[in-house]
């Protein structure tokens, strides 16, 4: 394939997952959240059956759709059930994991794909999704679905087995919690409207999507795709850029599992800070080591080990802070009424940008410069660490109700605050408007 060939088969897979989130999120309510992740079991295994037996780029790009379709629902879908089903106290452990299981699919590929042949790894990589399959089924429902359907019993009996109990008795205290806000959060059904009904809902929405913006475009999904394409430009030949993409994805998948605690330990807004200035000053030296190899006459060839450590250094601090509490956020920023509306429209957004990002790295890299892409990320991550100081709000150890709660509050001060605002820029009007009637 030519590069644009390959920047197109790539990006087709965003292109897959713009059709699913919408329809995702109202099956997820009206059938339940399990249902619908086991569905995407069928869609990859088949997407896989077509790759291997692929001999035309067309229908290798028709398998990359197949496999946005299943990627769209497990965006939307996965993170309600993650957000469901743990105590308060471990929710943002429990999200985070499904990024670390994210990491462990690039890990492996970047393993078995130099080592052996292509019809091996595609039959492994069919592999994956038929075991997931088949260990799923003995998941239970979300207790929080149960209870939207009126089905408390079996919501009883989902608490029960979520929490390694043996009667419904012992769980009693946190379902009659759970019973209440559901209760609470369901009196209205929610519609597309509903999402931005009031000044808290937008504010998650807005933290939800910036938050996912800023990972995205970060270089999150391009940067790793694209890896072992720009190990190979640095000229950095004392390991090879397989080896070094193997490191790389060592690093992030073992630092994601220290993320998972940590979302919980420090909390989602230290994290969100620390990792967008330290990807910020990773993507930048990246940037500037490919701007002075391509753009003066200085001899960079010495420092060519810079840009694979950076990079490397730029994967630890997406997988400790940006990456799983954009997903952490996700599960917890929205009430029971609105949770699937909200994470069908995020999945969207979600995919807009990475498919703007995977399509136009190969673009930009194209007829700009390496350096472009880079210095672009960076700026990104730089003013989207002041916008999170400045927006975001700290989610520890709350239940999703005491969130709602802290959203509805700061919309409220905030309100006032305008209020006040124009109460005194109108009394400063007036007082201009009388002392100058008195000079006349």
């Amino acid at each position: 394939m030519t590069t644009s060939q390959a920047s197109w088969m790539i990006a087709l897979l965003e292109f897959g997952n713009l059709f699913t989130p919408i329809p995702a999120g109202y099956l997820a309510d009206y059938y339940g959240r399990k249902p619908l992740i086991l569905s995407t079991g069928p869609l990859y295994i088949i997407s896989w059956i077509v790759i291997y037996n692929a001999h035309t780029i067309a229908v290798l790009c028709i398998a990359r759709v197949i496999q946005g379709l299943a990627l769209g629902i497990v965006y939307t879908v996965v993170p309600m059930y993650l957000g469901e089903i743990p105590s308060q106290n471990f929710r943002g452990t429990t999200t985070s994991v499904f990024q670390s299981a994210f990491y462990f699919g690039f890990l492996l590929e970047y393993c078995i794909g130099p080592i052996v042949s292509y019809k091996i790894s595609i039959a492994v990589s069919a592999a994956l999704p038929l075991i997931s399959l088949i260990c799923f089924l003995r998941q239970p429902e979300t207790p929080y679905y149960y209870l939207m359907c009126g089905r408390e019993e079996e919501a009883a009996n989902s608490l029960v087995w979520l929490r390694g109990k043996r009667q419904p008795e012992e769980v009693k205290d946190e379902l009659e919690v759970m019973v209440a806000n559901v209760r609470s959060e369901m009196a209205n059904r929610a519609s597309w409207r509903d999402v931005i009904g009031t000044p808290a809902d937008k504010r998650a929405l807005l933290i939800v999507n910036v938050v996912g913006a800023v990972k995205i475009l970060s270089g999150s999904v391009a940067v790793p795709t694209y890896c072992t394409q720009l190990f190979r430009l640095t000229g950095f030949d004392a390991v090879s850029p397989d080896v070094i993409t193997i490191i790389m994805g060592s690093v992030i998948f073992t630092s994601s599992f220290f993320s998972t605690t940590l979302t919980d330990f420090t909390g989602r807004k230290p994290l969100l800070l620390t990792s967008s200035v330290g990807c910020a000053f990773s993507l930048f030296t990246v940037g500037v080591y490919f701007f002075l190899r391509e753009k003066t006459e200085l001899d960079v060839e010495h420092l060519n080990w810079i840009c694979p450590l950076a990079i490397i250094l730029y994967c630890v601090f997406l997988a400790f802070g940006l990456d799983p509490v954009a997903m952490t956020y996700r599960s917890e920023m929205f009430p029971a009424n609105t949770r699937a509306v909200a994470a069908s429209l995020n999945s969207i957004s979600f995919t807009i940008g990475s498919f703007i990002s995977l399509k136009m790295y190969q673009v930009v890299s194209d007829t700009v410069g390496v350096y472009s892409v880079y210095f672009g990320s960076a700026l990104v991550c730089f003013l989207g660490s002041l916008w999170m100081y400045c927006i975001t709000i700290e989610t520890r150890g709350r239940s999703l109700s005491d969130i709602q709660r802290e959203l509805r509050e700061g919309a409220e001060r905030r309100k006032q605050k305008a209020e006040k605002r124009v109460n005194v820029k109108d009394m400063d009007e007036g007082v201009y408007r009388l002392g100058c009637m008195d000079t006349i």
